[in-house]
């Protein structure tokens, strides 16, 4: 008999390992970051006790919510066991936009559920240097000197919710290097509590292979290639992935720039409504499990 039903964090740690079996490369911590957002938004199948399905709904607000994780395990495949701990996610976040990101051969399916196509994003694969060289003329900070309301006022700018208590856990992860470019207004302030003088973040975590860069947001080219280089210099000859929104024309410019190479794609889809966000100001997405 299948069975869905809401898992806890421990459970939960079993998402990791299957997403590194699909070839998704996830962060070492993503788990201990994503729960605290919503304890309750992790959902798996069991058939007989043994997990069968796994999908995350992760609610942000009244307003957005955002799925992620939708695997079935090899041998439990045909059953309709993706579509039954779909519609368990469907109705827990209840009438929200709720947004994923769906590989090709999935979007038909979402598309069934009322998903539609808002953009594509791309993952990019590169090498970093064994030397980088940092340009730019921003000031560069560590993202732990913003204040924490700081940080997510810039961060909201950018994302359909704000998202406090996660940017805390993601920039504070083990191995993380978090970085924001200001302006040289107060260059001798070492604490910045005004997002208006933020103008780029980046986050770098440690993955099964390699770093995922994200998000990196920034207000142009030459900012984001200055966030992007002094990440870089900070783990040379190591394999860093950046998944880019393809409507962003410097974002494919940037990966250009570090030579890097095409992995796969997805869409970005949302059921009820399309949330409006500067795309050319997002040069990496933060994950495609929690947007």
């Amino acid at each position: 008999m299948y069975q869905v039903r809401q898992i806890g964090q421990q459970e939960a740690q079993l998402f990791k390992e299957w997403a590194a079996r699909e070839g998704w490369n996830p962060g070492l911590n993503d788990i201990d970051c994503f729960f605290p957002q919503d304890p309750n938004g992790f959902f798996a199948g069991f058939v007989n006790d043994t997990m069968v399905t796994t999908g995350s709904a992760i609610i942000y607000n009244d307003n957005f919510a955002f799925f992620g994780f939708l695997i079935c395990h090899p041998d439990y495949r045909g059953e309709g066991y993706g579509l039954a701990i779909t519609q368990e996610r469907l109705d827990y976040v209840g009438d929200r936009c709720t947004g994923l990101d769906g590989v090709v051969d999935m979007q038909q399916k979402y598309r069934r559920n009322g998903f539609e196509i808002a953009f594509n994003n791309i993952r990019f694969e590169g090498m970093a240097p064994t030397e980088t060289t940092v340009d730019g003329h921003h000031r560069i900070l560590d993202a732990r000197q913003a204040s924490a309301g700081c940080l997510a006022d810039y961060d909201a700018a950018h994302f359909p919710a704000r998202r406090q208590a996660f940017l805390q856990h993601w920039i504070h992860q083990p191995g993380t290097t978090a970085l924001i470019a200001c302006d040289s207004t107060n260059e001798d302030a070492t604490v910045i509590t005004d997002a208006k003088h933020i103008k780029g973040l980046i986050v770098c975590r440690p993955c099964i292979t390699g770093y995922k860069i994200g998000p990196l947001f920034s207000d142009d080219f030459d900012t984001a290639n200055q966030l992007l280089s002094s990440v870089l210099c900070r783990i040379p000859g190591q394999l860093f992935y950046l998944d880019i929104t393809d409507d962003n024309a410097d974002a494919h410019k940037l990966v250009d720039r570090w030579q890097m190479q095409k992995v796969f794609e997805t869409a970005r889809m949302y059921r009820n409504g399309k949330p409006q966000l500067p795309l050319d100001r997002i040069f990496g997405i933060t994950t495609f499990e929690l947007g």
